[in-house]
């Protein structure tokens, strides 16, 4: 599995990176489900995990459900400029990497919260979990951290009785190619950068 993430993103196993990591996701109650499937989003450099630059889902089970269970990336398909892309890129300047719509917390304003959770119920891009496939995508680009790689797995209903169970590998930037200083902005080099799809 490690050399199939390596390959699939063109970032070498290395020493310093994260090993895979498995998932199990149980499911919630309906009333939980009917409030809203995404009650958190994120960008895979949160936790601690500032050399992160690109993620690998690997998903070990189908979830045969209409509606739960997906990762959802709000921004994708969303126009430039919108309202949307604005408020990402907002919360990003904040430095902020992961949110929830709790209206006691003040930072990043709830309206920016709000409009990211609030598409990422109805809109962007929503991978449906089906065993042997993998979601791949990039965290950092050669500008920075990527402000449109907000993202949540979605709550699972019910009826998904067996959850949701995921490998995930976080690769992240070889020591060669991390920030010499603290605080420096981790850039993706472009001899990584993703490929144009």
């Amino acid at each position: 599995m490690e050399e199939r993430c390596a390959a699939v993103t063109g970032i070498p196993i290395h020493p310093d990176e994260e090993p895979l990591g498995a998932r199990h996701t149980s499911p919630s109650t309906w009333d939980e489900c009917r409030q809203r499937y995404c009650t958190a989003l994120h960008v895979d450099t949160n936790q601690g995990g500032h050399h992160r630059c690109a993620t690998v889902l690997i998903y070990l089970h189908d979830v045969d459900v209409p509606v739960g269970g997906e990762t959802r990336f709000p921004l994708v398909g969303a126009g430039e400029p919108s309202e949307l892309r604005e408020a990402a890129r907002r919360i990003a300047d904040l430095g902020v990497t992961a949110f929830s719509p709790d209206s006691e917390v003040s930072t990043p304003p709830l309206a920016l919260r709000k409009t990211l959770l609030d598409a990422a119920e109805t809109s962007g891009l929503h991978v449906k979990p089906k065993k042997g496939t993998a979601a791949v995508f990039w965290t950092q680009t050669e500008d920075g951290l990527d402000p449109y790689s907000w993202h949540a797995g979605a709550r699972l209903p019910p009826e998904a009785a067996d959850g949701k169970v995921i490998v995930q590998k976080f690769k992240s930037l070889p020591a060669e190619w991390r920030p010499g200083r603290a605080g420096e902005m981790v850039r993706l080099p472009a001899a990584l950068a993703p490929p144009v799809v």
